[in-house]
């Protein structure tokens, strides 16, 4: 559920910085819909983690932000690597990721 609410904070803050980009908004929110509304406990590589990789304007607001300066471009990269690191480690470590 932190994916989802950090993807669905991103949309919500996306309203307001992609004010021509309507279809991409709704293509997002719809996109946010489907894995929410049908869960997949018995099909454990349908997860939702998988389903927010691809919605791509949740990305598109990160980067505008970055671009207009509302968000510093060293935080993003931080945060990227540092949970990009935390998943490799989890993956060779044997963990289970989602």
């Amino acid at each position: 559920m932190l994916i989802v609410g950090l993807v669905l904070v991103t949309l919500l803050a996306g309203a307001r910085l992609l004010p021509g980009k309507l279809p991409y908004l709704v293509y997002a929110v719809a996109s946010l819909l489907l894995p929410l509304s049908n869960p997949f406990p018995d099909r454990p590589l349908m997860s939702v983690p998988r389903f927010m990789a691809v919605v791509f304007p949740a990305f598109w607001v990160i980067a505008v932000a970055v671009k207009r300066r509302r968000l510093s471009h060293s935080l993003v990269i931080g945060v990227f690597c540092g949970g990009y690191a935390l998943l490799g480690l989890l993956f060779m470590n044997n963990y289970a990721i989602f």
